[in-house]
């Protein structure tokens, strides 16, 4: 507050008033006030709002006294007269002048009024009020790395003579600036509480935060703190990946052995499937059986890439494809026998990957002749696996028109959403590949990517086709990205757009 005194240099005086050419009187008028202190005491600003004083102002002498100033105040502008420019006065009247005092404020107000430039009248009072101070360790954050992070202390001071209620607190701005922690509801005289301003950048480039906090502070509602900081990015990385995302997956075939020349054609033709599942980069199990050996015709009881490289896991399966003179068209239930025989100590032990698919491949000339129905071996197949989408069927089998039809194979193979082959008129090397990527389409594996250089989890995205994929992780320790396909219903070989900033070194 301040106090700004302004005098006219020729004062009218007590005993004058202003001229009148009509008057022979040689009396004069006379101001007189009661009193020349006005003390308004202590006012709350949010609680009383404002207080009045009235000034009693009189013409004593025997003339006309014309009165000027009562009406200006000169000093803090929380004090207000309701008087005139100008008050007229007869010989002997007297007016009241009513005085406001309306602090706005903590602190203390003074002003003074100089009625005719004779008389001083000194104003004062004392406002209550809370008052909001910011304070801050830096505003300007320098150069941040994107990826990094920095903080600010910010004090909030209360440096009023009541309680300051602090609403609420927010840091805007470029993405990146945020508030740590809240303000404390209340924050009594003299007291103070410490927020920290955080900025972790997420581009490159000037950026620029607002925090604004809002308050019981009558004379500033909103107190604002502008931040700033320049932000570094690091190397922007594109990348696309295809969809292959290598699961374990078992393959069983089951053989009608008297199948002679299709059997041939498909022994030509075994390489297709492993060099397929070695694209696609499958943990593969395949086993094969034809009813005519106790539980399967391979050398080892399943081949394994554990065991095999692709090249010589094709001359085994040709092997273990071999016709013969017998055989059993009953392969639906000889395909439950041998998955009953994948427990410890059985001869297909260990042949079953945990939560892999089961492909199941049906080969015959002839007619299914399982006793039962195909319902029924679906179901005994699933309830093995513990879950009915783990089981594929296909059927490589006649459809009545080159051999006869396969019947409850076919069944199974539409059921179980399985390829339906004809075994006689089969390009058998297509037939294998498509065999193996059915088996690595159902399994739900995630893919996992290893990335170059790591990565600011914040600025990594992933899309397919221009549709952003959410269902990923990244683990910055490994620096890899695992992407759950079949939440996001990827195609096998679908390709994965991937960019990202590489992080720096932190400060």
């Amino acid at each position: 507050m301040s106090l700004l005194l302004l005098l006219a240099c020729e004062p009218i005086g007590p005993g004058s008033g202003l001229p009148d050419n009509d008057r022979t009187d040689a009396g004069e008028g006379q101001l007189s006030i009661e009193r020349t202190r006005v003390d308004f005491g202590t006012l709350s600003v949010l609680d009383d709002g404002s207080a009045s004083e009235v000034l009693r102002v009189r013409n004593t002498g025997d003339a006309e006294l014309v009165v000027a100033g009562l009406g200006w105040i000169v000093g803090d502008d929380a004090f207000t007269s309701d008087a005139e420019a100008l008050v007229e006065l007869a010989p002997g009247e007297s007016t009241d002048v009513t005085l406001t005092f309306a602090p706005t404020t903590d602190g203390l107000f003074e002003a003074v009024l100089f009625p005719n430039g004779a008389v001083q009248i000194s104003l004062s009072g004392q406002g209550r009020a809370p008052v909001l101070r910011l304070l801050a360790e830096e505003t300007d954050l320098g150069s941040i790395p994107v990826g990094c992070a920095t903080t600010s202390q910010i004090t909030l001071l209360n440096d009023g003579s009541e309680d300051l209620l602090v609403l609420s607190a927010e840091l805007a701005g470029a993405e990146g600036f945020s508030l740590e922690e809240g303000p404390p509801a209340v924050l009594a005289p003299g007291d103070h509480a410490n927020l920290f301003a955080r900025f972790e950048p997420l581009e490159g480039g000037l950026q620029e935060g607002l925090l604004t906090v809002a308050s019981d502070d009558p004379a500033s509602p909103t107190a604002v703190l502008p931040f700033s900081a320049l932000a570094v990015p690091g190397e922007r990385v594109q990348l696309s990946v295809p969809y292959i995302p290598g699961p374990p997956v078992d393959v069983l075939f089951v053989v009608d052995g008297t199948a002679t020349s299709e059997l041939w054609d498909a022994q030509d033709a075994a390489q297709a499937l492993f060099d397929r599942l070695d694209e696609l980069e499958a943990e593969w199990n395949v086993s094969v059986a034809n009813g005519v050996a106790a539980c399967h015709s391979t050398y080892d009881p399943f081949l394994s890439s554990a065991v095999y490289e692709p090249e010589t896991a094709g001359p085994a399966l040709a092997y273990g494809l071999s016709p013969h003179s017998s055989g059993t068209a009953a392969l639906l239930e000889l395909a439950v026998s041998l998955v009953e025989r994948t427990g410890e100590g059985d001869c297909l032990e260990g042949f079953l990957h945990e939560d892999a698919p089961l492909h199941v491949v049906l080969v015959s000339d002839r007619e299914e002749a399982s006793p039962l129905s195909h319902e029924t071996y679906v179901s005994q197949l699933a309830d093995k696996l513990g879950d009915p989408d783990r089981l594929i069927i296909s059927a490589v089998t006649g459809d009545g028109d080159t051999c006869t039809d396969g019947g409850q194979s076919r069944d199974a193979a539409e059921l179980t959403g399985g390829l339906d082959v004809d075994v006689c008129s089969a390009d058998w090397a297509t037939t294998l590949a498509e065999i193996a990527e059915l088996s690595v389409a159902t399994a739900e594996a995630d893919l996992s990517i290893v990335l170059d250089l790591p990565a600011v989890v914040e600025t990594l995205e992933l899309s397919h086709g221009g549709r952003e994929l959410k269902a990923w992780t990244y683990d910055a320790d490994t620096r890899t990205v695992t992407v759950d396909g079949v939440t996001e219903e990827l195609q096998l070989g679908a390709e994965i757009d991937l960019t990202y900033l590489s992080a720096q070194a932190c400060p």
